[in-house]
């Protein structure tokens, strides 16, 4: 699994918290890490804010970066790359969603209907799709190829600071500051369920391959769902607000970090904490200057 530090990105061993490799990302801040649904790649997009945004995938085996695209005035705070490695679309401050093409970095459209910040972006499982979403509430979906509006997903009264996709990319849960997620199916775009789930604010929402989710809020609490939308565990809160929870490629971890760069690791099957890992450990000589899948470490198939 990957966290993001100052300058920097650590590649953490998700059965048992060990430090793997540290990547550089000289850039600034990586505000939005996801692995490529194969595991092969990772995505970082950040910056340096009110100056400079931009995405960079590194190759997992290696840790060698492999492309960069986007030349942003802000730091990119969503980014997401397609199924197939062919298309990473970015998101900023500036409103606007770019998306290019990995084969020579061209522009290939952009979409200008979010008025506010961009918050969040994701391609679907099958690479049809890509929804995307701003701090104002505004949420859509767009066929990920052309750039047409597929969907125009009405009900947050807050912005959505997250959105995540089931496995059969039927069914797209959506996280806000208004202490919901919401679920809806993409056969009609109806809203399916709405969860009151984080009463201050919901910040993150995953789905795990089997379709529960977990979810963490302003309430620092990170909660699991079942399928059914009803809540399975509710984890010991942090201390400070919860801004991102994942589950791990197997979905045999929780993992979530707060405001302070504190980072718990559970097991998913009987609750207990297992790790808690450093967003910026101590330099050593063995951590260093290892790749990131030193000890065989490939996720598959998840955000993490």
């Amino acid at each position: 699994m990957a966290v993001a530090g100052q300058k920097q990105i650590l590649m953490y061993q998700s059965q048992t918290g060990e430090l793997l490799g540290i990547l550089p990302f000289p850039e600034g801040t990586a505000y939005v890490l996801k692995f490529s649904r194969s595991g092969a790649l990772l995505l970082a997009g950040g910056g340096r804010a009110a100056s400079l945004g931009l995405v960079v995938v590194y190759d997992v085996r290696t840790g060698n970066r492999v492309f960069e695209v986007g030349d942003e005035l802000d730091a990119v705070l969503a980014a997401d790359i397609n199924e197939n490695h062919t298309l990473i679309a970015l998101g900023s401050p500036q409103k606007i969603v770019r998306v290019f093409a990995t084969a020579d970095g061209s522009q290939l459209y952009e979409i200008h209907k979010h008025t506010d910040w961009i918050y969040a972006l994701e391609f679907s499982p099958d690479g049809v799709l890509l929804a995307t979403a701003d701090r104002s509430g505004g949420l859509s979906v767009w066929e990920a190829e052309t750039g047409r509006e597929f969907y125009n997903l009405e009900g947050h009264r807050g912005a959505v600071t997250d959105v995540s996709w089931r496995s059969d990319s039927n069914l797209l849960a959506s996280a806000s500051e208004d202490g919901t997620i919401k679920l809806w199916g993409m056969e009609d775009g109806k809203q399916l369920k709405s969860i009151n789930a984080h009463g201050e604010g919901v910040t993150s929402v995953d789905f795990a391959h089997d379709g529960r989710l977990v979810s963490c809020g302003r309430d620092r609490v990170v909660k699991v769902w079942d399928t059914g939308a009803s809540q399975q565990r509710a984890f010991e809160p942090f201390a400070e607000l919860a801004l991102k929870v994942a589950f791990t490629y197997d979905d045999a971890r929780v993992v979530a970090g707060d405001w302070t760069g504190e980072i718990r690791m559970w097991d998913n099957a009987d609750g207990k904490q297992v790790a808690t890992l450093s967003a910026n450990p101590a330099p050593t000589a063995e951590a260093a200057p290892a790749p990131p899948a030193a000890a065989g470490e490939t996720p598959s198939e998840k955000n993490q």
